[in-house]
């Protein structure tokens, strides 16, 4: 998860390329379409997750087919590639054991004088999303040309990963936006019937780490086991530090065998880490414990409390393992 600041001989970005860093880590959904067929161009992680695919399965594909034939949105579509006009809509989930609005908005992309795409924004609102929503009604008010998308799209996204989303040391998301979308997300499991998995990771002998090296060290390693867990999982997972050397992680769409082989690679891959910090190499490992969500369930709660027993169980069997 490193940026581009720190990144060696930097590749000047175009303006599609600015466009599409200003919401890699933006907590609503974005994508841009091109063009009659819709064809889309580029997803963010949030619109990875919303829709249950991985960013390859979506770039180069028709947004037509990801809708209903008579959802409102193919229609506002049409006529904002005709138009150049902004437009927007909210669509109201009832059947959800939640309330839950789903609002859309769309911008024209204009390249030489003329309509050349459609960057849709999709934010879902409900008990817990009120300040996001009027963020994002703020970025709206802005962003009617796509100059002005960019600009207030860096500025949301930097308040929201100040304030509320993200966590301020490893730069990933943190315990309050993991609770929250992993909330909506139990509702869409409970609603479709779809698997969904919970992984809950502590770093093992974390403290003597802290006490051995210091604490900036210690930090030092939270970030890299952020990096290593933000790489390797898939862009519709969630990976969030839950506090101090605990991690935490949602894997839609996926059974607990499925999860089982995902903890393994991540802790195979933490395993391999040699932290540098001045003179001194820090090794890690960290257990793992996995919890399917149920249709029994009452809340995401029960099966990241499954998670996190299988967690205490994989320490109490000698560290550095999944259970």
């Amino acid at each position: 998860m490193m940026s581009a600041s720190k990144l060696p001989g930097p590749t000047p970005l175009s303006p599609d390329e600015e466009a599409s860093r200003a919401f890699d880590h933006a907590p609503w959904a974005v994508t841009e379409l091109s063009g009659e067929a819709h064809i889309v161009r580029y997803a963010n992680s949030a619109f990875c997750r919303l829709i249950h695919k991985s960013r390859d399965e979506l770039v180069g594909r028709s947004f037509d087919d990801l809708l209903p034939p008579a959802d409102k949105c193919l229609a506002l579509l049409e006529r904002v590639f005709r138009t150049g006009a902004v437009a927007s809509y909210t669509a109201e989930d009832s059947a959800a054991p939640l309330p839950l609005l789903f609002s859309y908005h769309l911008w024209p992309v204009v390249s030489d004088g003329r309509t050349a795409g459609v960057m849709v924004q999709v934010s879902e609102t409900g008990p817990f999303h009120e300040t996001r929503q009027e963020i994002c009604q703020a970025l709206i008010l802005r962003a009617i040309h796509q100059d002005a998308l960019i600009e207030a799209a860096e500025s949301v996204t930097t308040q929201l990963q100040t304030d509320v989303s993200t966590d301020a040391l490893t730069e990933i998301p943190n315990r309050r936006f993991f609770d929250e979308f992993a909330t909506i997300e139990f509702s869409r499991v409970m609603r479709f019937g779809k698997p969904a998995s919970i992984l809950m990771m502590d770093l093992d002998n974390f403290k003597r780490i802290n006490d051995g090296y210091g604490h900036f060290a210690g930090d030092e390693v939270l970030r890299q086991v952020a990096t290593v867990g933000s790489t390797i999982l898939r862009a519709s997972d969630l990976f969030a530090r839950y506090g101090g050397e605990e991690f935490v992680c949602l894997l839609p769409g996926t059974d607990e065998a499925g999860a089982r082989v995902a903890a393994e690679k991540l802790r195979l891959e933490i395993e391999q880490l040699a932290v540098v910090v001045g003179q001194k190499t820090i090794s890690v490992t960290a257990c793992i414990g996995v919890g399917a969500v149920s249709q029994g369930d009452s809340s995401i709660v029960d099966a990241m409390r499954r998670a996190d027993k299988a967690m205490y169980l994989a320490k109490a069997s000698g560290k550095n393992c999944v259970r």
